[in-house]
């Protein structure tokens, strides 16, 4: 099996940097993961749906 990816949060100072080149950024986290991205747009949405 192979073991899963672990990556370290980022910092405060590199998230308010990513919201600054980004806009409105959404987290989700826990003690193993963290994400961090942004809403697709309807366009990048329609692409995926059936």
């Amino acid at each position: 099996m192979q073991e899963a990816l672990k990556f370290a949060k980022p910092s405060d100072e590199q998230i308010k940097e990513l919201k600054a080149k980004h806009g409105e950024l959404y987290e989700i986290s826990n003690d193993d993961y963290f994400l961090l991205f942004k809403k697709p747009e309807r366009d990048n949405l329609s692409r995926f749906s059936v």
